[in-house]
């Protein structure tokens, strides 16, 4: 693709000034790249510090510009692929590299985040209520107590009281049961079933109860340790067989449509719109400079972050080539205009 702004016409005079600049320059973003990118960021750094939040980011209007950009935004259909296939070579790099979570995270950070969430008392008895109050759980529910109970009464009590041999024939299995007992064990179906669906719900309430009173911080956090103990020495790489490409995919387009539909809902922006304000407004008065330090962004990491990036960037002969013809292409406008 050839330069959107093209080269104008130059006298000789004007060519040899306009390579020279572009030399200047070339030579300050390649040869001189680290002290070129240490020299602005300082430079911006400093400006930051003479201004406040207020003068380079008033919180109504940055805020709502953000958040109508978060709102416009369109997720094309091609993202999904893309993110699938992202996905993808992500599972290939897991069955390479024999990494384990023990490699990436201490224990004590993992076990502290989990004990500091267990501590939420109302965040807790919130899920409980949430998963007990669901039909999977009554149906779990409802099937171990006919389950346990159909258990009992076929071994210890009906049948091993009242049918002579039962005691033996127990230990033969549940064949051996029917056999001598035609019908019981149907009968005993049909009773099971009232008693359960007649208690379930003082079963379901007691349960809930049950759970509120026992999950406690001390029980989350050991059960975050017997999970650890279990996955921190598991290669990541076996998570990568847990679901098959088609599945990936399926889950990569639900969250994309998740997604596009949070955007398009017309109900995220005002909330994004009025966090981001919120905290413009807090800071108003602060120092950009200040805040990013704040966040770990001095001038010497930022400086280095960027000079690695550029430097992996602007070493490529293609982007050198790039770069070359856009400065032409730009002060070339420039170079026409003055009279030599």
């Amino acid at each position: 693709m050839g330069d959107l702004i093209s080269t104008p016409e130059l006298t000789p005079a004007q060519a040899a000034l306009l390579e020279a600049h572009v030399a200047f320059e070339m030579e300050r973003w390649t040869t001189g790249l680290a002290d070129t990118v240490a020299d602005e960021v300082r430079a911006l750094y400093a400006w930051l510090a003479s201004v406040t939040l207020a003068d380079v980011a008033p919180a109504r209007s940055a805020a709502a510009g953000i958040a109508a950009q978060v709102e416009q935004f369109q997720v094309a259909e091609t993202t999904a692929r893309l993110l699938a296939e992202v996905a993808e070579t992500l599972r290939e790099q897991l069955r390479e590299d024999p990494v384990k979570p023990v490699d990436l995270v201490r224990k004590k950070d993992v076990i502290g985040l989990v004990g500091s969430l267990g501590r939420q008392q109302r965040l807790r008895n919130e899920l409980i209520d949430t998963v007990t109050s669901s039909t999977a759980y009554r149906r779990l529910v409802a099937h171990v107590l006919y389950r346990g109970v159909k258990a009992y009464v076929l071994t210890e009590n009906v049948f091993a009281r009242k049918i002579p041999g039962a005691s033996s024939l127990v230990r033969l299995g549940q064949r051996s049961i029917n056999n001598a007992a035609p019908g019981l064990e149907r009968a005993v179906d049909t009773q099971l079933s009232a008693f359960v669906e007649a208690n379930i719900a003082e079963t379901l309430r007691e349960s809930r109860r049950y759970l509120e009173d026992t999950i406690d911080e001390y029980v989350i956090r050991a059960i975050a340790e017997e999970a650890w103990d279990s996955a921190a020495h598991r290669p990541l790489g076996d998570l990568a067989d847990l679901a098959d490409d088609e599945d990936v995919e399926e889950i990569v387009d639900r969250i994309v449509s998740l997604v596009a539909d949070v955007l398009s809902s017309g109900r995220f922006g005002p909330v994004i719109e009025a966090t981001i304000a919120a905290l413009l407004e807090e800071h108003a008065d602060d120092s950009p400079a200040e805040l990013l330090e704040d966040l770990g962004l001095s001038v010497e990491v930022v400086a280095a972050a960027l000079v690695r990036l550029s430097e992996d960037v602007l070493t490529l002969p293609a982007v050198q080539e790039h770069l070359e013809n856009r400065l032409r292409a730009r002060l070339g406008a420039f170079y026409a205009g003055v009279d030599l």
